[in-house]
C-alpha cells in the first residue's frame, strides 16, 4: 500500500499510540547505541506522567509504548504501569530483558506485550551488549515471566550490524530457544545524533559497507531457505520480501551502491515520542515540537500552527531523516 494511502488526519484529535522515554539511561554497553554513556540518570517524574495520562485519554490514545533508555530502571516504573492500567491503556515494554526477572511479578500482571532485545546466539548477543552473561539474564527473565503469565507475548527484536549480519538464521534459532513467540528485524540506524551519538560520529564498524554485501546476501538466502517454516507462522514478523527492503536494500543504500526504500510510514499523524525531560517529537528522530508541556497541554502543542506546518510540508521520500530511517510506523487506523 502506497504511503499516501495511509491516515493523515489534521488536526491530530486521537493519538492512537505514545512512546514514553521514561528513563535517560540504560544496563547495556552496545556498540550501536551511546544512550549507555548517560549518566544524568534523568527519569520522568511519575506525577507528570499521572497528569499526561488524562491527557492521554482525551486523545483516545490506546497503547502506550515504555522505553528509554531501560525502562525497567525507573525507580517507579511499576506505578507508572499500575497507573496507566487503571487508566484503560494497553501497555507495551521495549527493555534489554537484564531486569525482567527482578520485575516479573508486575510485569506479569501489567504489561500487555514485551519486546527484548536480542542480537543474535549467545556469544553473539554478549559481545554486542558489552555486558557478560547478557544472554542468560535474557533467558531468565523470559523464563520468569513465562512461569507467572505463560500466555504474555514476548518478541524479540534484532538490530542487524556487521556484528552479527552473518549469524540472522542462528538468531532465530536462538530466538525460539528463548522461547520468545516472534522475532523481527531492522538495520542499525548509523545517522549521527540518534541514540545519544554526538555529531559528528563515525560508524565504529557498525554499518555494512558495499564488500559485505555478498555475504548479507549469503546470509539472507540461507534465512530464506532454511526458516521458511518460520516465515509461513509468523514467526518471523517480516516477509523475506520486506526483509529485502529492510536489510538488503537499506544496506545497499547506505554503502552507496542503491537506492533507499520508499517510505512507507504515518507516525507523526498517528503517535507521539514524549522524552524524559518532556520534549514532544513527532517520532522518535524529527525534532521535538515547539511548546513547553509545563504549560501548554499535549494537543495545544500537537495541533500548534508550527506543529501542523510541519506535517503539512514533510515530504517523506525526499526528506533526509526519512529516508534512511530504520524504524517506520504505518499505521490503518
Amino acid at each position: 500500500m502506497p504511503s499516501q494511502a495511509l491516515p493523515r488526519p489534521d488536526p491530530l484529535l486521537r493519538l492512537p499510540v505514545v512512546i514514553l522515554m521514561i528513563k535517560s539511561s540504560c544496563n547495556c554497553r552496545c556498540a550501536m547505541c551511546d544512550i549507555w554513556q548517560d549518566k544524568t540518570g534523568r527519569e520522568m517524574p511519575l506525577a507528570l506522567v499521572e497528569d499526561w495520562l488524562e491527557q492521554l485519554r482525551a486523545l483516545q490514545t490506546q497503547e502506550i509504548v515504555l522505553s528509554g533508555g531501560e525502562p525497567l530502571m525507573h525507580s517507579e516504573v511499576e506505578k507508572i504501569c499500575a497507573a496507566a492500567r487503571s487508566c484503560g491503556f494497553r501497555l507495551t515494554l521495549l527493555t534489554t530483558g537484564l531486569l525482567l526477572k527482578r520485575h516479573a511479578p508486575w510485569i506479569s500482571r501489567l504489561i500487555d506485550h514485551i519486546y527484548v532485545s536480542l542480537d543474535g546466539p549467545e556469544a553473539v548477543h554478549n559481545g554486542i551488549r558489552n555486558i557478560p552473561q547478557a544472554y542468560a539474564k535474557l533467558a531468565e527473565g523470559v523464563a520468569a515471566v513465562r512461569r507467572l503469565a505463560p500466555n504474555l507475548p514476548i518478541g524479540a527484536r534484532c538490530t542487524v550490524q556487521r556484528g552479527n549480519f552473518r549469524s540472522l538464521n542462528e538468531t532465530v534459532s536462538a530466538a525460539r530457544l528463548l522461547g520468545l513467540d516472534t522475532i523481527s528485524f531492522l538495520a542499525a540506524d548509523v545517522q549521527p545524533s540518534h541514540f545519544g551519538r554526538p555529531d559528528p560520529w563515525t560508524q565504529n564498524g557498525i554499518a555494512l559497507s558495499s564488500t559485505d554485501l555478498p555475504a548479507l546476501r549469503g546470509a539472507l538466502d540461507r534465512l530464506y531457505a532454511e526458516q521458511a517454516r518460520e516465515f509461513a507462522v509468523g514467526f518471523i514478523r517480516e516477509s523475506p520480501e520486506k526483509l529485502e527492503r529492510k536489510l538488503y536494500q537499506y544496506f545497499e543504500a547506505l554503502s552507496g551502491t542503491g537506492d533507499y526504500p520508499a517510505v512507507h510510514c504515518n507516525a507523526p499523524w498517528v503517535s507521539a515520542v514524549i522524552e524524559t525531560d518532556g520534549r514532544l517529537r513527532p517520532c522518535f528522530f524529527h525534532r521535538p515540537y515547539s511548546g513547553n508541556p509545563a504549560e501548554q497541554t499535549l494537543e495545544q502543542i500537537l495541533n500548534a500552527a508550527p506543529a501542523r506546518d510541519w506535517r503539512r510540508s514533510l515530504d517523506m521520500q525526499h526528506d533526509p531523516i526519512c529516508r534512511r530511517c530504520v524504524c517506520t510506523l504505518a499505521r490503518s487506523e
